[in-house]
């Protein structure tokens, strides 16, 4: 009997670490989108409005990043400009665009670009994110570590009242081109903007999960410092379940997640039609049976063939998103004109694409994708820094730019790439993917 109850404890062990690392992997996801639209400001020496809306259309926001209800970029505004911007912004065919804050400040960060601009993200335009003391916090924690930094939990600010969400949003600072951003102070001198994301968190739980899930509950907690609490129950009261049911003897478990900065609590736990009908009678079913007839392991045999199967199905349908993930940055990164590098740390293989061939001056059939053949293209005096640091990166970072020479053709050229590393729910390194200009 302890068997099937331990292989019943089993299965919720894999599936519950299937939707930790579900949405795991999809925030990363989202934190790349955000990396590839900060690529963009620091290969242009201006973006429009087009230029965004253009960018947002081409990595197809609603259908390859569901959940994420806006992409935008807010503006530093100081207290003496405040009446020459909102001119500026007026000027470009947005006639009653204000800017929409409490009180007077010497700083603004109005939003200036969001997408899709649709009703609802349209009474977006022109608040002012740095009035709101959430967002303030983690903008101003961006530009202290100059990573990506998520919010804690918010009322997303374009939301009416009849469809309020919990919410959080993700920021990236955007810098002046040509700054020296070595220390704070040269950063909050540089500092340019925010591009962002904005989620509403029952949306966010849909676009990750679909409409599976159906035989697990779980409850996300934000778990940081302030604006911490319940985030999302998937329960129909969406009330915390475990909160209100002292009683509950199910499965449970809980994973630490980290979000661009903002610590996570996802606990998991089974519903009372967890157990499949084996699990639960196929032990007595077999005892009668041994006693009549013998031995009957042919349930047994079939259980273990669908897990198995279960499990493959799973694995093959994280590759095809894994592949079509990238297919999508690709095509952000060549909008932006910039290069793609994939370092698989697991195969030690990496990928890079037509655009970072050129850059590297390598023929698509000469280069085999190796991790040591791509270190051989490093400058000699750079080659021990930037192998210290993305093994450093691997081991502790998120997201890391670094700055280097090449040597290709015999001639040097200099390369800014920024980093993500890809983790799962354990938080280990799988991959690095970097955009290069």
């Amino acid at each position: 009997f302890s068997f099937f109850h331990n292989q019943a404890i089993q299965r919720f062990t894999y599936e519950s670490r299937d939707l930790a690392n579900a949405i795991s992997e999809r925030m990363h996801d989202y934190a790349l989108a955000l990396q590839s639209a900060k690529a963009l400001f620091d290969a242009s020496d201006e973006v429009t409005r087009n230029d965004w809306r253009h960018f947002a259309d081409t990595i197809q926001l609603q259908i390859y990043f569901p959940g994420i209800q806006a992409l935008g970029y807010c503006e530093i505004v100081p207290s003496e400009s405040f009446s020459e911007h909102i001119q500026m912004i007026r000027s470009q065919g947005i006639p009653n665009y204000s800017i929409k804050t409490h009180g007077q400040h010497k700083q603004y960060s109005p939003i200036v670009y969001i997408e899709p601009f649709d009703w609802r993200n349209k009474l977006a335009l022109g608040f002012d994110l740095l009035s709101e003391p959430a967002h303030r916090r983690a903008m101003e924690l961006a530009v202290d570590i100059n990573q990506a930094v998520t919010t804690g939990r918010v009322t997303v600010a374009h939301q009416t009242n009849q469809a309020a969400q919990f919410g959080f949003q993700m920021y990236i600072p955007i810098y002046q081109q040509n700054k020296t951003l070595s220390t704070l102070a040269d950063r909050k001198q540089a500092l340019k903007g925010f591009v962002f994301g904005s989620f509403r968190v029952d949306d966010l739980m849909q676009g990750i999960l679909g409409l599976g899930q159906k035989q697990l509950g779980f409850e996300i907690y934000d778990v940081g410092e302030n604006d911490g609490g319940l985030l999302y129950s998937n329960s129909a009261s969406q009330q915390s379940f475990l909160s209100v049911d002292a009683n509950y003897r199910g499965f449970k478990h809980t994973y630490d997640l980290n979000v661009a900065g903002r610590p996570w609590q996802l606990v998991v736990y089974s519903h009372v039609g967890f157990q499949t009908l084996s699990e639960r009678f196929l032990p007595v079913f077999i005892a009668i049976i041994l006693t009549f007839f013998g031995g009957f392991l042919f349930y047994f045999i079939s259980f273990l063939s669908r897990e198995r199967g279960y499990a493959q199905r799973e694995a093959v349908k994280a590759n095809q998103q894994k592949k079509t993930l990238m297919q999508h940055l690709e095509l952000a990164a060549n909008t932006a004109n910039l290069g793609l590098m994939e370092w698989d740390l697991n195969t030690d293989k990496v990928y890079l694409d037509k655009r970072m061939l050129s850059i590297y001056g390598l023929e698509p059939d000469k280069f085999h994708g190796t991790y040591s053949e791509w270190q051989q293209i490093l400058h000699e005096d750079d080659r021990e820094r930037v192998l210290l640091a993305l093994a450093k990166a691997a081991q502790f970072e998120e997201r890391f730019e670094l700055v280097f020479k090449i040597v290709v053709n015999n001639h040097i050229r200099h390369i800014h790439s920024s980093f993500s590393v890809e983790r799962d729910a354990l938080d280990n390194p799988l991959s690095m993917i970097g955009f290069s200009a």
